[in-house]
């Protein structure tokens, strides 16, 4: 593990090796670079924020104000894994560090989590942008409890790692027919075009199974009963995207526990299934 650590404080260092100039003044790149995550989570995320608050003015009338946690972490999940199948696929194949790396006395597994971890930590850049002030002003909106919190902070931790998972997945799958003969620059660039093509359609073919499922009877029964019940409708692409959501609204503390609990367990499973196939294919 501490091998792996090491790695991975490694590969977000090398991200930018050179200071930056302000002026007369130099920035260590890390330091850059927070700053920079720090602006833009502010920059796109407030005026996100303003949008979710007066929604949460609407939505709280017809007793529907959870829609909106569904709503978010479920765009959270499918700008993941879009993210996930460009930010994995240049780390895990398009980086020159891999031949300086294997004959180190390193474990295929810690080399695989190491880069799985980094790209985690471009994910969450991405998930904060979209989430952190969202999440934030529906809590004060809603007066929400100190659990609601808690388990926020749980969801931004975790919710990326399945879409991540999955785009991965898909990649290493995929990479696995381009290392085969001459032209393995070329073919890698091909198998890189048709993950991302892959990943978009996984996606929006997701979407259109979700809406064949969801009748316009069963939309209107939802809204019209309340008690935050659409947020199993619009949480049914990733299932991790339900059970955070569903964690989040619930007023029950046995079923906020349940449904965190469910989510957990599916996060700690796909990231075993990740490292199963990744030593097997990676």
């Amino acid at each position: 593990m501490s091998k792996m650590i090491s790695l991975i404080k490694v590969f977000l260092k090398t991200t930018g090796e050179e200071e930056i100039s302000i002026g007369k003044k130099k920035i260590p790149p890390m330091l850059f670079m927070a700053l920079m995550v720090i602006i833009m989570v502010f920059a796109l995320g407030f005026p996100f924020a303003m949008m979710i608050s007066e929604l949460y003015d609407t939505a709280s009338q017809i007793g529907q104000e959870g829609v909106i946690i569904g709503l978010l972490v479920s765009m959270a999940s499918v700008m993941t894994f879009i993210f996930g199948i460009v930010y994995a696929m240049a780390t895990l194949y398009f980086s020159r560090d891999i031949e300086y790396l294997l004959p180190l006395p390193l474990k295929p597994f810690e080399i695989l989590g190491a880069k799985f971890s980094t790209v985690l930590v471009y994910e969450y850049i991405t998930e904060l942008m979209i989430l952190l002030l969202p999440l934030g002003v529906y809590g004060v909106k809603s007066n929400a409890p100190v659990m609601y919190w808690i388990v926020m902070i749980v969801v931004l931790l975790l919710l990326p790692v399945l879409p991540l998972v999955l785009a991965c997945i898909i990649n290493m799958i995929v990479m696995t027919f381009t290392n085969l003969g001459k032209h393995k620059d070329l073919l890698k660039t091909i198998g890189a075009i048709v993950a991302i093509g892959m990943g978009l359609g996984f996606s929006m073919l997701m979407q259109k199974m979700e809406s064949m499922m969801v009748t316009e009877a069963d939309v209107i029964e939802k809204i019209v009963s309340g008690n935050n019940s659409m947020v199993s409708i619009v949480t049914a692409i990733f299932p991790t995207s339900k059970f955070a959501a569903e964690a989040m609204v619930a007023k029950d503390p046995l079923n906020i526990l349940g449904n965190l609990a469910v989510f957990l367990t599916i996060t700690g499973a796909a990231i075993a299934i990740f490292f199963f196939i990744g030593n097997k294919i990676y």
